[in-house]
C-alpha cells in the first residue's frame, strides 16, 4: 500500500510539473508575440488646421518603408496628421496613398525606413481562435487586450456597417481610439484592422481582414496632410468627485439602449447651452435627410 501511494504521488508531481512548465512556456510565447507586434502599431493624431487635437486613433505598419494602414474615418477630414512610433519617434509629414471607403481603411505614408512591419496572415481565422488587440483606447497608448474570434461574417449582417465585404467579429475589448488598431493571433500573424464596435452590446467588435486591403499599400501619393507639429496627446484628467450628481435612472437607461457605433477618440469640448434636437425620423423626406443619424465607427 505504501509503495502504491508513493507511485501515485510521483505521477501526480510529474504531471503537475509538466503542466505548470507548459503554462509558463505558453505565457512566455504570448508575451513575446505581443512585444514584437507592439512595435508595428502606431499612434495617429489629427487636427482640423487650428493646431489643436481633433481625433486620436491607431495604425498598423504594413510595409517597412513607412506605409501604414488605419481606419479611414480617423484621417478623412483631417487637415493635419502626426504619427508616433512605439520607440518615441514622431513624424509630422504624412501623405495619403489611398483609401477604401466601403471598408473604412486608408493607407498613409511617413518618411521612415526599416520599420517593423506586420506579418499579414493570408488564411481566414477560425471561430474560437485566440486573438490580441493592440491599440490606443481613450488615448492610453499601446494597450493590449485579448479575446476570441466570435464570427466571420458579411458586413450586410452588421447594423450600419455597409455591405459587400467580410468582417472579423472579435471579443477583445476596444474603446474609442482603438480605430486602426491591430488584431493579431498567438503566432504573431496580423489578422485584421479594427474599425468599429456596436455600443448596443458588449464586446461586439469588428475588424477588416488585412489580406483584403493590403493592396492599398502599393498606391501612389494622392495628397499630403498639413504638418502636425503642434499636435499633442491629451493630458490625463481627474475623475469626477464623489459629490458629483449621479445621472438619473432614465438617463442611464437611454445610454445603455443607444444603438449607435462607438466613435474614435476626440477631446471633450464645452457643450452649448442650446438644446439639441434628437436625431429621429421625420414625416418630411427633406427633414429626414437633414436629420439623418450616420453610423459613427470606432
Amino acid at each position: 500500500m505504501t509503495q502504491l501511494f508513493l507511485s501515485l504521488s510521483r505521477k501526480c508531481a510529474f504531471l503537475l510539473f509538466f503542466s505548470s512548465t507548459f503554462a509558463v512556456i505558453g505565457q512566455t510565447a504570448s508575451e513575446k508575440v505581443v512585444e514584437r507586434s507592439m512595435s508595428s502599431v502606431v499612434t495617429i493624431l489629427t487636427g482640423t488646421g487650428s493646431g489643436l487635437l481633433d481625433k486620436l486613433g491607431s495604425g498598423i505598419v504594413i510595409r517597412s518603408d513607412g506605409v501604414i494602414l488605419t481606419a479611414y474615418h480617423v484621417v478623412k477630414d483631417a487637415s493635419q496628421v502626426q504619427v508616433r512610433l512605439k520607440n518615441g519617434e514622431i513624424y509630422d509629414k504624412v501623405d495619403l496613398l489611398g483609401f477604401d471607403e466601403r471598408r473604412d481603411v486608408a493607407a498613409i505614408k511617413i518618411p521612415g525606413a526599416n520599420l517593423s512591419a506586420v506579418d499579414v496572415s493570408l488564411d481566414e481565422p477560425t471561430v474560437g481562435h485566440k486573438v490580441f488587440v493592440i491599440s490606443n483606447p481613450q488615448s492610453l497608448t499601446w494597450t493590449v487586450t485579448d479575446g476570441l474570434i466570435s464570427a466571420v461574417r458579411m458586413a450586410d449582417e452588421i447594423p450600419n456597417a455597409g455591405r459587400g465585404f467580410k468582417a472579423l467579429q472579435f471579443s477583445a475589448p476596444v474603446s474609442a481610439g482603438s480605430s486602426g488598431g491591430l488584431l493579431t493571433d498567438e503566432n504573431g500573424k496580423a489578422l485584421g484592422l479594427v474599425v468599429s464596435s456596436l455600443s448596443s452590446g458588449q464586446n461586439l467588435n469588428f475588424a477588416i481582414p488585412l489580406s483584403s486591403v493590403s493592396g492599398l499599400a502599393s498606391s501612389q501619393v494622392i495628397s499630403s496632410f498639413g504638418r502636425g507639429t503642434s499636435l499633442e496627446l491629451p493630458q490625463a484628467t481627474r475623475p469626477p468627485s464623489s459629490s458629483s450628481p449621479r445621472p438619473s435612472r432614465a438617463a442611464r437607461a437611454r445610454s445603455r439602449s443607444s444603438p449607435k457605433m462607438a466613435a474614435c477618440w476626440r477631446p471633450r469640448r464645452r457643450r452649448s447651452r442650446r438644446r439639441s434636437t434628437p436625431c429621429i425620423a421625420s414625416s418630411s423626406p427633406a427633414r429626414r435627410r437633414s436629420r439623418r443619424c450616420p453610423a459613427t465607427p470606432n
